[in-house]
């Protein structure tokens, strides 16, 4: 694997190093990108270890650096450096896609943010501190890596990895929403209390469909079936009103998907439902 794969100019990831204080390159020393580059593929085999780094270094630069000395690297720091590293590769792929180049460049939100989270497996020695799944006979420990960035800048607004107890519905909150920003996220964030928080703040935000989400006609107030309605147009844009509770009149859009992207998400659904079949309307609506 090479940084030009990774989308990345040498030299503009050697600034970014010094820039950070990271560091500077001197005889028999290890570059930071072959730190990079290693870190990436130990971390496709899963947990990356300070013993497993040098080793693989070692093999590959012929440069040997005891564990020791990779443990004081990895600190803040060092997971700076990464972080700035994987906007630059985010910003590389958004912009090379057509359609998310022209919202960016042409858009006229103030900041296009994009939230979304990522789990990774940890040591199960590191459940106290994460949490994850305790059963009678296994024990699993897992982080959740939440996000926030910004597609017209090209950053991170937030970036913090947290137990896996702290779930998307908990994160949803805790934004910070300026006017004019322009949200996009997954079903899994989506709460009235977070599109009231978008509403009071100007800002706007898109988010999917979460299945089972009252909605009601502004006109008559009357319960609006979802699935009856996209059997009849299978395209929609109108205006609902959303909740049980305090109904918020938000847009609903809906438009067909390919078979193949619809298989997708089937096997998605019942995947995430843990061998619970999902419903016919539930498989029906995606």
């Amino acid at each position: 694997m090479s940084l030009a794969a990774l989308g990345l100019d040498p030299e503009a990831l050697r600034r970014m190093a010094f820039a950070c204080g990271f560091c500077v390159r001197r005889s028999g020393k290890i570059k930071v990108s072959e730190l990079l580059v290693q870190l990436c593929l130990e971390s496709t085999q899963g947990t990356v270890s300070y013993n497993d780094m040098a080793a693989r270094i070692e093999g590959c630069t012929g440069v040997g650096v005891s564990r020791q000395a990779y443990w004081e690297r990895f600190d803040e720091t060092c997971v700076l450096l990464f972080q700035q590293v994987l906007a630059c590769v985010i910003d590389a792929k958004c912009r090379a896609r057509k359609e998310c180049s022209d919202l960016i460049t042409t858009g006229t939100y103030q900041r296009l943010l994009l939230q979304d989270s990522t789990i990774i497996p940890l040591p199960a020695s590191l459940f106290a501190a994460f949490s994850g799944v305790k059963k009678a006979t296994s024990t699993v420990c897992n982080a959740r890596i939440q996000c926030v960035y910004d597609l017209k800048a090209g950053t991170f607004v937030k970036f913090t990895i947290d137990p896996y107890s702290q779930n998307d519905v908990l994160a949803t909150l805790e934004i910070d929403l300026l006017p004019g920003d322009l949200v996009l996220r997954d079903r899994g964030y989506f709460t009235i209390a977070a599109v009231r928080k978008h509403l009071e703040a100007r800002a706007h935000c898109i988010c999917r469909y979460k299945h089972d989400t009252a909605l009601f006609d502004p006109c008559t107030g009357k319960p609006l079936q979802l699935l009856a309605l996209l059997r009849r147009n299978p395209a929609l844009d109108s205006a609902v009103l959303v909740g049980t509770k305090e109904k918020l009149k938000l847009r609903l859009l809906a438009v067909p998907v390919d078979e193949e992207t619809a298989n997708l998400r089937r096997m998605r659904a019942k995947k995430e439902l843990h061998g619970h079949a999902p419903s016919r309307e539930l498989l029906d609506l995606i």
